[in-house]
């Protein structure tokens, strides 16, 4: 393998091809992306300590279960000094009452690579604990939570992108549940909010009002920024546009079908209406909506 390779993607067997890989002669090695079959245990090779300070690019990921979360994955990210993005897609297995969250990353992880700028995951934790096996997939909600007071940006996570009402299936209180999962995608938390205040608010008297109970709702399960409180609104806004840009496309492509423009006379109204309403009086009701939920 050339010594001047700057880009490798492989899938391997098990973590000792990773390792071997990480340490041969590969100087130039910037961007490393691999898949992996099986993780862990030690086995018969010595973990290295060298700092691998080329490296700005790193993504690993495994289909299969590991033990081997703090004894192999944790060392070897603690020598990529100076990983600019990582990827992580993991099922750990813990002999304790130890979650894999937020909190445990920044701590493990993050703290140790100071020109991060990108961190995607999805790690599962399960805890086996006196013979059981405890399954804990850790949500968006808990990651989101406990970042919170760290110094790091806002956290994306995959979101629905719609909720709407009638993308909304309620039974009773203990059984309510959300279809079409056509428009997810990657985004920050509080796309999800604002999106469905968007709709909340249509045909509304009073629209901000109405917005503000669903806003209230969520501030007690997380926590807004400051900053994030007053994005909402001009996250709303965004959203409208979008959504009466999208359906005059859509008019032309598909005249005869009425669905996809079901919403456009209603957001127009309603983009209208808060046209009408100062921006400095919906950040204080908004604002006023979080603090009454902490």
């Amino acid at each position: 393998m050339s010594e001047s390779l700057t880009k490798l993607k492989v899938n391997v067997k098990d973590f000792g091809d990773c390792l071997y890989l990480l340490d041969s002669n590969l100087k130039c090695l910037s961007k490393l992306i691999i898949n992996v079959e099986h993780i862990g245990p030690k086995g018969n090779f010595t973990l290295a300590t060298k700092k691998l300070p080329k490296l700005k690019y790193f993504s690993l990921c495994s289909i299969y279960k590991t033990f081997s979360y703090d004894d192999l994955i944790i060392p070897l990210l603690h020598r990529m000094i100076n990983l600019e993005e990582l990827i992580l897609f993991l099922s750990v297995v813990r002999f304790s009452s130890d979650v894999i969250d937020g909190i445990q990353l920044h701590d493990e992880i993050l703290v140790h690579m100071t020109r991060l700028n990108k961190f995607t995951f999805s790690i599962n934790t399960e805890l086996l604990i006196k013979n059981d096996i405890k399954t804990d997939i850790t949500t968006k909600e808990n990651i989101q939570h406990s970042f919170i007071g760290k110094e790091f940006g806002q956290v994306q996570s995959i979101i629905h992108n719609d909720a709407n009402d009638y993308n909304i299936i309620i039974i009773d209180e203990d059984n309510i549940g959300l279809i079409d999962f056509g428009d997810m995608c990657e985004t920050f938390l509080i796309s999800e909010v604002a999106i469905a205040c968007a709709y909340i608010m249509l045909d509304k008297q009073d629209p901000i009002n109405s917005a503000t109970y669903l806003i209230h709702g969520y501030n007690q399960i997380i926590q807004f920024e400051n900053i994030e409180i007053d994005l909402i609104y001009h996250f709303i806004c965004t959203r409208l546009a979008m959504s009466v840009t999208i359906s005059a496309y859509q008019k032309q492509v598909q005249s005869d079908n009425h669905y996809l423009v079901i919403s456009e006379k209603p957001v127009w109204s309603l983009l209208e209406k808060l046209n009408t309403i100062h921006t400095t009086f919906i950040y204080q009701t908004f604002r006023s909506a979080c603090a009454s939920s902490k």
